[in-house]
């Protein structure tokens, strides 16, 4: 197995669509048990595979036997997935390693997705690349020289503490600030195939369930028409080169012209294409109209605590860390150090206060303490301000502890305006 050459810094998008791919006869016209309407509700898929000598395969589906650990950037990444890569501009074959199975398309994936892809520059000398997202807005690319072994052998992965920086995808510039370490080795499941036995292995690619109603239509002479029955205020957009798009099993690309393509609010038609092809993938474009407002919840008090820091030597433990107690992260507006603070909050109407602890014990806030029987904490409302007869002071409740008989308050007057009022 070759590595890949690496001389471009690659953008990969983590969402992937795929389609089926039906074994096909070489037939000009489309086979006649295909022509017909199709509804896809529920698929599940298994691979089976018969090899004419004894032989190991990788499991690209499967969690490895062990990991490579990522630390940096915003939080710590576990490496366990090995995706197979084939390049066909170049024939060669490579290898990915991620911290989720690449293939899976469920709602369970989860932030941050990394990639990390081993690779040679033109000069032979080994490199490292990896791509994280961090969130749907936020992505960094880190990359570097590296000293990987690579067994051809079992497919296993050694690397011992080497660090990526990042890099600057518009001017290539490395910023050696922002960086990430990865350590350890790792190494895939294997499949084990016997000479001429046929085996069949889990192939989740392909799985998913669907209670949509889409069809397709599939005729003679190459014509497929997606008919959409239930698309909710959604419709066609009207045909353009960069929003429709046809994919053949084989990998080669569609040219589809205007007079090809009809399009309806609910109904896709496009004629011309190969016969010879079963399964393609189509990408289209869709507009979603009336679009529902949702129902805003009032939060009349949240508190919001910013633990994290610009400072890589930021942590807990004084004996590893400077011990500011704060955790270290590149997300900006999530740092006591940003100019700016995200509430994480779509809205808010006001920010009653803000307070800054002077040791690594996070700040306290006021306390008014009352005896266990008082009513005041069943007629304290969250978010009401409450006014002292004789300072005259005003506060806001922003927390009940029934438990320790004990109601939070930020205060509304400043020590200033007391004085006046005293006077």
């Amino acid at each position: 197995m070759k590595l890949f050459k690496i001389k471009a810094i690659i953008i990969l998008s983590f969402s992937f669509l795929f389609f089926f791919a039906c074994e096909d006869k070489d037939e000009k016209d489309r086979p006649k048990e295909l022509v017909g309407t199709w509804y896809v509700h529920e698929m599940n898929s298994q691979l089976k595979m018969t090899s004419s000598i004894d032989q190991v395969g990788r499991d690209p589906f499967s969690k490895g036997i062990s990991s490579l650990s990522v630390k940096g950037g915003a939080s710590d990444i576990l490496l366990e997935y090995m995706m197979p890569q084939f390049d066909p501009s170049t024939g060669e074959t490579g290898i990915i390693i991620t911290n989720q199975p690449i293939f899976d398309q469920s709602e369970d994936q989860t932030f941050p997705m990394a990639m990390l892809m081993l690779g040679e520059n033109d000069l032979g000398e080994k490199q490292i690349m990896m791509q994280v997202a961090y969130s749907e807005n936020s992505a960094g690319i880190y990359m570097n020289a590296s000293n990987f072994s690579f067994n051809e052998q079992d497919h296993s992965i050694s690397i011992n503490n080497e660090t990526l920086y990042s890099v600057n995808i518009i001017t290539g510039e490395i910023d050696k600030s922002d960086f990430l370490t990865i350590n350890g080795s790792f190494k895939p499941k294997s499949i084990q195939l016997s000479k001429n036995i046929s085996a069949t292995f889990p192939f989740p690619l392909f799985d998913f369930t669907s209670e949509s109603q889409d069809s397709w239509k599939l005729e003679e002479n190459g014509n497929a028409t997606l008919t959409s029955v239930d698309l909710d205020d959604v419709s066609f957009a009207a045909f353009d080169e960069e929003r429709y798009q046809v994919q053949y099993s084989n990998g080669t690309i569609g040219v589809i012209e205007d007079n090809q393509v009809t399009v309806s609010p609910t109904q896709l038609t496009i004629t011309g294409l190969d016969a010879s092809q079963t399964g393609m993938k189509v990408n289209v474009t869709v507009i979603k109209s009336n679009i529902k407002n949702k129902v805003k919840e009032y939060k009349r008090c949240q508190q919001l605590s910013v633990t994290r820091s610009t400072n890589k030597s930021s942590g807990t433990d004084p004996a590893t860390s400077v011990g500011d107690g704060l955790t270290h992260s590149e997300l900006y507006g999530l740092r006591v150090q940003d100019r700016d603070i995200s509430l994480n909050e779509p809205d808010a109407i006001d920010v009653v206060a803000i307070y800054e602890s002077l040791d690594t014990n996070a700040p306290i806030l006021d306390k008014l303490t009352f005896t266990s029987t008082d009513d005041v904490f069943t007629s304290a409302i969250i978010g009401e301000n409450i006014f002292g007869s004789t300072s005259k002071a005003i506060a806001k409740v922003v927390s009940i502890d029934v438990g320790n008989s004990q109601i939070e308050v930020v205060y509304l007057t400043s020590v200033e305006d007391l004085i006046d009022k005293i006077s």
